[in-house]
């Protein structure tokens, strides 16, 4: 097969196969599926005759593949050589479905990703995983319980998946963080972005105490289309989803139905009557998912013993701050404070003060909302 004229030991023919049917136009996960099934392998796929190509893919990608074949699309070579290149200097792992660290939940979904890109701690994919996702506006109460669900269920030594978007998906990961279990973050763009933007330094820290993973190509934006691709992931990787808050229609909820498809349990935290967050929890529960009300509930659904007490979140640890910590705490106050009043009050660049600000909000120090910082009492 053709390959670029060098690439880095450490990735493989089968690596460089799967990247090069994923360059192709129109060559999504359910395409690269059914070529690797029809011929064996990504890279008999790729040798496969034009005739028998042809059925299987649409005229503009069977073109591209030939004039790939030909040397006369150079690009896609090039394109792959750029990717290996970047994928090395950034410690990024592609994990394929013939890699013994692909996670086997995965591979039982009706469409796993042939092609997983992970920056982080790959063995992370082996353990066994929670999920837990829920509304983007999620009001404090939301917050703090899905912090607490994730530290006492990691505790208990699973790992807690989420997609690192904001509300319950963030508070999920930092409540595991405070407690220093590990954290799975899915994501909808390439591994090389992050998105929301303001979740940049939270996506640094689960790299080095977690992973973060995704099925995308490097430069891909976050695109509409690609929630839903990332939600399959969430709750493919996961024993079961915990549903914290959720609007009907919501993404939280295309999440449930993946994981129902994919006989993974359900669990769904219920609420006030009034609250639209509570709506889409209370759908799950009609439709039969459990309701819980602690991690407790959840462990015992699963067959797991608690070996715990319950975690009291937003206690800031016995470790005493640094100083540049102290100092920024000291300029918050009990009501919130956004970002660029705290950078003109304290006359230090925004790079700066967002990490300090994050590893407070981790430690139990500050809470952070819509309207901004604020100091917890």
């Amino acid at each position: 097969m053709n390959k670029p004229d060098k690439y880095l030991p450490s990735f493989t023919d089968n690596h460089i196969s799967l990247l090069t049917l994923q360059s192709l136009p129109g060559c999504g996960p359910a395409t690269q599926l059914h070529l690797i099934w029809q011929f064996g392998s990504a890279s008999a796929a790729l040798e496969a005759h034009s005739d028998e190509l042809a059925p299987l893919l649409a005229p503009d990608t069977l073109k591209a593949l030939i004039r790939w074949r030909k040397r006369q699309h150079s690009g896609i070579s090039q394109q792959i050589q750029t990717q290996l290149d970047w994928l090395a200097q950034h410690n990024i792992a592609l994990v394929t479905q013939q890699d013994a660290s692909y996670p086997a939940l995965l591979q039982e979904i009706s469409c796993p990703p042939p092609i997983l890109y992970v920056a982080g701690n790959v063995d992370l994919l082996q353990t066994q995983q929670l999920a837990i996702v829920g509304s983007r506006k999620a009001t404090p109460a939301g917050i703090e319980l899905a912090q607490a669900f994730a530290a006492e269920l990691g505790m208990a030594d699973f790992t807690i998946t989420s997609g690192l978007a904001l509300g319950i998906d963030a508070a999920a990961h930092k409540g595991a963080l405070q407690q220093q279990t590990p954290t799975i973050a899915v994501i909808a763009t390439g591994i090389d972005l992050c998105y929301p933007r303001r979740h940049n330094q939270l996506c640094e820290i689960i790299k080095q105490q977690g992973a973060v993973v995704s099925e995308f190509a490097p430069g891909t934006a976050a695109l509409r289309e690609n929630f839903p691709r990332r939600n399959r992931i969430i709750s493919g990787l996961s024993l079961g989803i915990v549903v914290v808050e959720a609007q009907p229609g919501s993404g939280s909820l295309i999440t449930a139905r993946y994981a129902i498809e994919q006989n993974r349990e359900v669990f769904a935290v219920p609420g006030s009557v009034r609250s639209p967050n509570s709506r889409g929890c209370h759908d799950l529960i009609k439709q039969g998912a459990a309701l819980v009300e602690s991690s407790e509930d959840i462990l015992d659904a699963l067959g797991c013993p608690c070996h715990w007490s319950p975690v009291a979140i937003g206690e800031p640890d016995s470790q005493s701050l640094k100083p540049e910590a102290a100092q920024l705490l000291n300029n918050i106050p009990y009501d919130a404070i956004t970002l660029d009043e705290l950078v003109e009050y304290t006359g230090k660049p925004v790079e700066i003060i967002l990490p300090i600000l994050l590893q407070l909000e981790i430690s139990g120090y500050l809470d952070c909302s819509e309207t901004g910082y604020s100091r917890r009492r």
